[in-house]
């Protein structure tokens, strides 16, 4: 949903209207705003000369809209397009008046409402500014991005708080906007602390395993400094990716990069530390030989 319809979401939510009203709704914004030949022509996508000829062919296939003539007769690219309807969806009329025309709500209902709106939009546009520091999110257009900080949770942790536990259920993932993490795998040795598997900084993304399978924990992820991160819901991101093509694939493309690095680096510390290892054992063995 964006952010030129999150009243209606929330009304939704609200259930102060219902699928029908809100769909109602929104086609009465859209046929109050500007139309696409004003808007092209705004943005200079067409010219007047163009938009005469348009409207001549119009004439003639009176079945095909402007947009579907100027698209067909290479006027315009499917981009320019694209851009001209987007500019009209931002600049439709705001959603309080056409409510108060249509007389859906009274002003008091209708003050609190665009306040919690507001409110809300503020909340998701600052999750948006977290999400573009990482990589995985900074190729997506400023409409995906929305929709994603829309749908994720911000949670708090102190330092030496468990954010993820072995065993779990992995049901969602995190992005890690600030702070340090610690991820760890218990030890099968009795009264032995915990095996090091490596440290996560900001920004940067963890547990994202979660998505591709429905499996159980397999490490513990333990904040080594206050932590600010946001929580995807499995199914809420699947969902997500399912609705948005062009999103799904920069995300899911850079989360594989990122899944061979962290094997790759993880291979490279436990090789490291086999090493010392046997270096160690063999100068211990040594020593008890020239004793």
């Amino acid at each position: 949903m964006r952010k030129t319809f999150y009243m209606e979401k929330l009304l939704l939510e609200k259930k102060i209207i219902n699928k029908e009203q809100a769909l109602d709704f929104m086609v009465e914004r859209i046929k109050k705003g500007p139309i696409f030949e004003e808007m092209a022509l705004k943005l200079g996508v067409i010219d007047q000369h163009q938009l005469l000829q348009i409207l001549k062919l119009k004439y003639h296939f009176k079945g095909l809209s402007v947009e579907e003539i100027a698209l067909h007769n290479k006027m315009i690219s499917k981009e320019q397009l694209q851009k001209v309807k987007d500019e009209i969806l931002d600049n439709l009329p705001a959603a309080e008046k056409v409510l108060l025309e249509k007389e859906i709500l009274g002003p008091e209902v209708l003050k609190d409402v665009k306040k919690e709106t507001e409110e809300k939009v503020g909340l998701v546009e600052k999750r948006m500014t977290y999400l573009q520091a990482s990589e995985t999110f900074q190729g997506l257009n400023i409409k995906d991005l929305f929709d994603l900080g829309d749908l994720v949770e911000e949670e708090n942790f102190k330092k030496g708080e468990t954010i993820v536990k072995d065993g779990d259920e992995a049901n969602d993932f995190y992005f890690l906007s600030s702070g340090q993490v610690k991820v760890t795998k218990p030890n099968e040795k009795e009264n032995s602390p915990d095996i090091f598997i490596t440290m996560i900084s900001s920004p940067e993304i963890f547990g994202e395993a979660s998505i591709f399978e429905e499996e159980k924990r397999t490490a513990n992820v333990i904040a080594e400094s206050d932590v600010r991160a946001l929580k995807f819901d499995r199914l809420d991101f699947l969902a997500f990716l399912n609705s948005h093509s062009d999103a799904a694939l920069v995300i899911l493309m850079d989360m594989v990069k990122r899944l061979i690095r962290r094997i790759g680096d993880t291979n490279r510390e436990l090789a490291f530390e086999r090493k010392d290892f046997v270096d160690q054992s063999s100068v211990d063995d040594l020593i008890n030989q020239l004793l």
